[in-house]
């Protein structure tokens, strides 16, 4: 089962573990911190990193390294050149909505975290990621994010965090997706899917609801 079909004129998309697929750089980081996970996601990592920590520092630390450096090691996330010719077909705007701040902690030099990723996006620019500078957006909070959101009247919006969807002032014309590969899921308020299954239901021409 699907959503039902709906008028998509603009798609927002969430940057971190959602369009960017960090995967890759999580296995190339994880034993830099002790971390010998066979298959180190950022659950696995967060969690061991904030064991005995109460300040946080250690993943604050592992992220500034991924949001940075961990670029190197980045690819589109799996079925995004789906998604995107399905919108091109469709003519459906897509613009990219990321809650980061402008630097990283003082305690770890404050570096740049939103001029690496624009520039990844930038460099991945082909037909596969149609995103100019003046569609990507970054918000410093949370809130800011949502407003944004809200701001650029998007119909559809994908995020691979569910708390973000889910926020009080979510916007009631913008309708989430919880970014999670596999097929089309309902549970807990939202529905969940992957890149290739909301390309599928983009498609002008699938008019199946199952």
């Amino acid at each position: 089962m699907q959503p039902p079909k709906c008028d998509v004129r603009r798609l927002g998309l969430d940057l971190d573990n959602t369009l960017i697929d960090y995967s890759a750089a999580y296995a190339h980081f994880a034993p830099d911190f002790g971390i010998t996970a066979l298959n180190p996601t950022r659950e696995v990592i967060r969690t061991q990193l904030r064991l005995d920590d109460d300040r946080d520092e250690r993943w604050q630390e592992f992220q500034s390294r991924l949001y940075t450096e961990g670029l190197k090691f980045a690819q589109p996330a799996p079925a995004l050149s789906q998604l995107m010719t399905a919108c091109a077909e469709a003519s459906i705007e897509v613009v990219a909505v990321s809650h980061k701040t402008e630097r990283g902690p003082e305690l770890f030099g404050a570096l740049d975290l939103r001029g690496p990723a624009e520039e990844w996006i930038l460099a991945s620019a082909t037909d596969l990621l149609p995103l100019t500078r003046e569609r990507i957006h970054f918000a410093d909070t949370l809130e800011a994010k949502v407003e944004q959101i809200s701001v650029l009247q998007l119909d559809v919006f994908i995020d691979d965090l569910p708390h973000v969807l889910q926020h009080a002032d979510w916007p009631s014309s913008t309708f989430g997706i919880h970014y999670q590969r596999g097929p089309w899921l309902f549970d807990a308020g939202l529905w969940h899917a992957g890149f290739e299954q909301v390309a599928d239901w983009l498609a002008p021409t699938n008019g199946s609801q199952e």
